[in-house]
């Protein structure tokens, strides 16, 4: 009995700080996303966030649902450290880390083979972002190498029967930044026009046009 008791203490213990994690980064940072001069409270929301974040993965136990809560949540992290696109803390080293973890736990959970359009689409955006930080950074062979895996995984997809208006657009902006990121190394593929394509027939099937 005080062995069953103890594991559930843990396993609220646990659901807690799952449910603090999600609350501080998600909603807490959204609130303050577009908010002046709030770069002291950002780092605040990171520090604890990547505590929390950090705890839970050595604990995840292979739980499919709490890996891919677990990879939301480090690519929302890295997004606050480090995405150009967004107010962000300015720490592209700590963004790359997080979005790595984002995507190692996507592929610990075998999301390259999803069924799941919401997985998928999750997966090609951490795919993206990762290259795209990378190509920032001045790192063109990952960058290359994650583009050049999210473009030909995520074609297959759109030609599904009705695909979601969010993995269309994960998949038009994956070719995208694929054909972006190889213009400016040495290796401008053969079949750019292809991709441009592609990704145009995706983008088409997105806004409503015909597939």
């Amino acid at each position: 009995m005080v062995a069953i008791s103890q594991a559930r203490r843990a396993e609220r213990r646990f659901a807690e700080v799952r449910q603090l994690s999600n609350k501080f980064l998600f909603e807490f940072e959204g609130s303050i996303h577009n908010l002046a001069g709030a770069t002291k409270a950002r780092e605040l929301v990171v520090k604890t966030s990547q505590e929390y974040l950090d705890r839970l993965a050595a604990e995840s136990g292979g739980d499919p649902e709490l890996i891919h809560e677990l990879a939301a949540a480090y690519l929302k992290l890295g997004d606050v450290q480090g995405n150009f696109s967004g107010a962000n803390t300015g720490n592209t080293q700590g963004a790359l880390e997080s979005y790595r973890k984002s995507l190692q736990l996507r592929d610990s959970a075998g999301d390259e083979r999803a069924t799941d359009p919401g997985v998928r689409d999750a997966y090609v955006s951490s795919l993206s972002s990762l290259a795209s930080l990378e190509d920032q950074q001045g790192n063109p062979p990952p960058a290359v190498r994650l583009a050049t895996k999210a473009a030909p995984i995520s074609a297959p997809w759109v030609n599904e029967s009705a695909p979601s208006r969010e993995l269309l657009t994960a998949v038009a902006a994956a070719f995208n930044r694929l054909s972006d990121i190889q213009k400016h190394t040495a290796k401008f593929p053969e079949k750019c026009s292809e991709r441009r394509q592609l990704s145009r027939n995706a983008s088409t099937c997105r806004d409503g046009g015909s597939c």
